[in-house]
């Protein structure tokens, strides 16, 4: 069974000073333990080859996306399609020998966005629903 953010949790007190049951949603209690952990390490998904488009297992990973012409495209979701939590952070680096061009699908915006170089890393940022930041070198 997976937990949906929107579930309750129930944690009962028989007796004694406070006693009752509290319910937590499950969202809630996620937070909690993300602000406790110390942040995950940014481990790479498997290399991918030619245009991309990022998925929720993407988040807070690296993509490498290999290239060996010009004109391919990492593109960044519509909020409708994959539903990325806001901060989400997913870095995107070249492993190619051509620049890719980083872009928001439609109706996403992609502040910063460009041609990201050979052997280079940019950070995608999401801030709101279908607005996403990119920090990194980009021509």
């Amino acid at each position: 069974m997976t937990l949906q953010p929107t579930d309750l949790l129930a944690i009962t007190r028989a007796s004694g000073p406070g006693a009752g049951t509290y319910r937590l949603p499950a969202a809630a209690l996620a937070n909690l333990v993300a602000q406790l952990l110390p942040p995950p390490l940014l481990l790479e998904t498997a290399v991918r080859a030619g245009n991309t488009t990022l998925a929720l297992e993407d988040a807070g990973r690296v993509v490498p996306v290999a290239t060996s012409t010009a004109g391919v495209t990492v593109t960044v979701p519509s909020e409708a399609s994959v539903a990325f939590a806001i901060g989400t952070v997913v870095n995107v680096y070249n492993a190619g020998s051509a620049a890719i061009t980083v872009a928001g699908a439609s109706g996403v915006i992609v502040r910063n966005g460009g041609l990201v170089a050979a052997q280079q890393e940019v950070s995608l940022r999401k801030r709101a629903a279908n607005e996403w930041v990119l920090a990194g070198s980009t021509t």
